[in-house]
């Protein structure tokens, strides 16, 4: 009956001890948690899942740090209160401790966990639904009921969906407004079209946008679709859709980067941030960057980007800037910023790197300035907010512009990099 934050909270303090010992040299010794009856183990099912989360936490463990011995025991004890049996239970299994199994369930005998091969059943087709926004256990599998396109749309077999960050948010209920289902960026066949729809055919594979596109077929305007490469896979072709049309939107559309340029990315290992990198390099603009972790940092060296900081610490952010731009000799700062950080200060930080007339591009959804407050702050220069969905939504031929010159990109090797 012990609180399980509490219980949870001594765990990670346990294993922190641990970690501590290990940094030092020290040997350290192996960690066992041993719960009662909170995994579905054959024969008697799950009893309560009130400590659970001790599971969880060591498996993440596991993947952090795979030198740490640490095991998880499930006991079958019919009174966890009587304190002789329970300790008997558990004497029995400290010998198991420091095998190759880091998982054992008890139920009438020892349980291991172990990934097997499952049959696939004919079914009908499905889709995930949210009953309710605000965590991801709240997604569902349920029976889709297919419909026919209306005359500019067509009709998919889903073969592969892209996850952008916007889904998790949409799905947190962390996403401004109502912005539908989850699930955009999309590879598939088609099925069948609209009646007003001569550019795509029946058989045709495809990639582009559908939005709400996690289940088994979807329906979705003609004019967000164009036809897929064959030299590239369904998989491949949904990390491009989004992040491709928002970096081209922002570098080649609404503040054109010049050779000789600066340009600072944000984020700039994310979705977009990937390929806005790319599409500066080949544009002859100097980068300056941010990412969140020493890994992130040597991916974006690795790719020829010089000046990095950190897109965490705010602080550590300006002083490494102003070292960058004295170094690169620009006194005048960067020519255009392309900014999805929400944390405290960053904005107001680009801003003072940022040239008289230069060019701040906003792809943000949280903490973003509205136009108002950005010419109290900067009349100077050129803001824009670019939205992606509201593009799709109201301007599908722009949209299909932007997915094109992807097409036409993709079919090269030497311009399509790091996402594929």
């Amino acid at each position: 009956d012990a609180d399980e934050m509490q219980v949870l909270f001594d765990a990670v303090l346990l294993v922190q001890a641990a970690m501590a010992l290990a940094a030092k040299g020290h040997q350290v010794p192996k960690i066992a948690y041993f719960t009662f009856g909170t995994q579905d183990a054959p024969k008697r099912g799950a009893g309560s899942y009130l400590h659970a989360g001790l599971w969880g936490l060591a498996r993440t463990v596991r993947l952090e740090d795979a030198s740490l011995g640490l095991y998880c025991f499930d006991l079958d004890v019919p009174d966890p209160d009587d304190a002789d049996a329970t300790a008997q239970v558990i004497l029995e299994q400290l010998g198991s401790i420091g095998g190759v199994e880091t998982e054992l369930a008890l139920s009438g005998g020892p349980y291991v966990p172990r990934l097997c091969r499952c049959p696939v059943q004919p079914q009908k087709p499905m889709r995930l639904e949210m009953k309710s926004r605000g965590s991801l256990s709240n997604l569902r599998e349920v029976p889709l009921r297919r419909t026919s396109p209306d005359a500019d749309q067509v009709e998919l077999r889903v073969r592969a969906v892209g996850l952008n960050f916007r889904d998790v948010l949409n799905v947190m209920d962390l996403y401004p407004g109502d912005p539908g289902n989850p699930g955009g960026d999309c590879a598939g066949t088609v099925c069948t079209v609209g009646e007003r729809e001569t550019r795509l055919r029946p058989g045709q594979d495809v990639f582009g946008i559908a939005p709400g596109c996690l289940q088994a077929f979807a329906c979705t305007e003609a004019l967000l679709m164009v036809p897929k490469p064959k030299r590239w896979s369904f998989e491949q072709m949904v990390a491009w859709p989004v992040t491709f049309a928002t970096a081209e939107e922002a570098f080649v559309e609404l503040a054109p980067l010049k050779l000789g340029e600066r340009v600072l990315i944000h984020a700039a290992t994310g979705g977009v941030g990937l390929v806005a990198v790319q599409l500066a390099q080949r544009m002859g603009a100097t980068i300056f960057a941010t990412a969140g972790s020493p890994e992130k940092v040597q991916y974006l060296r690795d790719r020829g980007v010089k000046y990095i900081t950190s897109s965490r610490d705010v602080q550590q952010f300006e002083e490494d800037m102003k070292t960058f731009l004295q170094k690169d000799g620009a006194q005048d700062g960067v020519d255009v910023v392309l900014n999805s950080l929400s944390h405290e200060g960053f904005i107001p930080k680009s801003l003072s790197f940022l040239s008289k007339g230069g060019r701040f591009m906003e792809i943000g959804k949280r903490g973003v300035w509205s136009h108002e407050r950005m010419l109290l702050e900067r009349p100077d220069i050129q803001y824009e907010k670019i939205a992606m969905d509201w593009v799709m939504e109201y301007q599908p031929e722009r949209f299909n512009l932007l997915l094109t010159r992807l097409l036409g990109q993709a079919r090269s090797p030497k311009t399509v990099q790091h996402m594929l």
